[in-house]
């Protein structure tokens, strides 16, 4: 099938979306992060995480999050966002990028199913 729509992306599923397309962000489960740390937690897992600091924050990523996690995360703050795995779990990013690009940037988070991998994608630096 040749994918020339956002229609048929959302009708065939892709890059582990549901077939349907993912949620629209006014059905997300929304959490607001103001503190210079925060760990992700199963009850994330589907939501969108606003990170509104002007201090850098560290998000940890433990291993113990529910296979085929993924959060939304949003840096609408200047302070810096990075992930980091706590034991036994591993950020990774195509270009070894484990940080938000900046204010505004937006990043989602995922688990690899059965591994202690979690691959960060979108605007990273």
């Amino acid at each position: 099938m040749k994918i020339n729509s956002f229609e048929n992306v959302a009708a065939i599923g892709f890059a582990g979306l549901p077939a349907l397309g993912p949620k629209p962000a006014s059905a997300m489960k929304k959490y607001v992060n103001t503190s210079s740390a925060i760990t992700l937690t199963d009850g994330m897992n589907g939501g969108l995480l606003i990170v509104n600091s002007g201090s850098p924050v560290t998000i940890s990523v433990p291993a113990s999050l529910a296979n085929d996690f993924y959060l939304t995360v949003l840096q609408y703050g200047a302070g810096a966002v990075a992930f980091t795995g706590t034991a036994g779990a591993t950020v990774r990013n195509r270009s070894s990028q484990t940080s938000l690009a900046g204010r505004y940037a937006l990043g989602a988070i995922v688990r690899v199913s059965n591994t202690s991998d979690f691959v960060l994608g979108g605007d990273t630096a």
